[in-house]
């Protein structure tokens, strides 16, 4: 039997913190407020922790981080739910995941076995 999560976040490795502990999906954030989904606003104290890497401004994602920014789309936020880490989520398991363990764990086995390939 293929398992099938309820919760789209459930995707995620277990190894996380933030978003246990504050079971908001975050929307919009400016300045130190940031939005959950029903409107709500928090001061934000995470403000920025965290990283990401989008290669070397690839021209299609530089376009869609700016419109994102635009939007006041929260570009950090650590482990905590929000309705671009949702997207992302959805668009991986439909194009790449089969179930059975989290999409992480499926990723990392995939460019392990990427890597492995293209070693001379």
């Amino acid at each position: 039997m293929t398992y099938v999560p309820s919760n789209i976040f459930d995707l995620e490795s277990n190894v996380k913190s933030y978003c246990i502990g504050f079971p908001a999906e975050f929307t919009q954030a400016s300045g130190a407020i940031i939005e959950d989904i029903d409107g709500k606003k928090y001061f934000d104290l995470v403000s920025g922790c965290g990283s990401l890497n989008y290669g070397l401004n690839n021209k299609y994602i530089k376009e869609k981080l700016i419109e994102y920014i635009l939007y006041d789309g929260i570009a950090l936020s650590l482990d905590m739910n929000s309705s671009a880490k949702k997207i992302f989520l959805q668009t991986l398991r439909k194009k790449y995941w089969s179930g059975g363990d989290s999409i992480i764990a499926f990723i990392l086995r995939d460019q392990r076995a990427q890597t492995r390939l293209r070693q001379p």
